[in-house]
């Protein structure tokens, strides 16, 4: 899939928001990149297996294909994804040849689910924009985006040399992940792609959280965690640079 550069201004409360259009592919559709306010006490968990709460209730998705529709739109929250680009990272090659009718019934399925949860009508989370679909929700919602913010202030505190405050940031944003991210979409290029650049971020909030802890005297506390992350990849210099 190749990336599409949005012809318009994309309008954002999020400053990441013009980021994730431009890095997932074709995710601009037929309208602007911008985040909405959340309806209601939503938080949608992508870094493990997908799960969806409203009001403390969780969302029943059993199809496959339900949750990997939240996850797609949670990687975006407040963006519009199109149709193409859901059904390329959904299906890929295997996609529908009337992929925007089976979205069409898909979407309505988790509409349904949400208001058999107890939750906003559906329409009101998963909202239709042209040719294309976004959910509802700010970043601070979705797991995946609070991490990459997280990660980035923590990178950015132990730049200016505030190590505790680097360390306690990055230990909150690792804390989120609970295994394998977006797992659900982990079989086609998109959702693999997607995958391996939160694993990587993953990696590099890990080994900014050593540097936070080295700078911070906690030698002792490091060794036998670095020695594990070694011996699983014993090719990884930095982490031979640490220990």
């Amino acid at each position: 899939m190749e990336h599409v550069v949005a012809q318009s201004a994309m309008m954002s409360t999020d400053g990441g928001a013009h980021d994730r259009c431009r890095r997932f592919p074709r995710l601009e559709p037929a309208g602007s990149c911008r985040v909405i306010d959340a309806l209601g006490d939503a938080h949608v968990r992508i870094l493990g297996p997908a799960e969806f709460e409203l009001g403390g209730a969780l969302v029943h998705l059993p199809a496959p294909k339900e949750r990997g529709l939240l996850v797609i739109l949670a990687l975006q929250p407040g963006s519009a994804v199109s149709s193409q680009a859901l059904a390329d990272v959904l299906w890929g090659a295997a996609a529908p040849e009337k992929y925007r009718k089976s979205l069409q019934v898909l979407v309505s399925r988790v509409r349904r689910r949400i208001q058999e949860t107890g939750g906003p009508d559906g329409h009101d989370l998963v909202v239709t924009a042209g040719d294309a679909y976004l959910l509802r929700v700010p970043c601070a919602a979705v797991d995946a985006c609070r991490f990459e913010q997280l990660s980035r202030e923590g990178r950015d505190a132990l730049g200016d040399g505030r190590a505790a405050e680097a360390a306690s940031t990055l230990e909150q944003a690792l804390a989120m992940w609970r295994g394998q991210p977006i797992p659900e979409v982990a079989d086609t290029p998109g959702g693999r792609a997607e995958a391996a650049r939160l694993a990587e971020m993953r990696r590099s909030a890990l080994e900014h959280l050593h540097e936070a802890e080295l700078a911070l005297g906690h030698h002792g506390d490091l060794v036998a965690r670095l020695e594990v992350l070694v011996a699983a990849e014993p090719l990884h210099e930095t982490l031979w640079r640490q220990l």
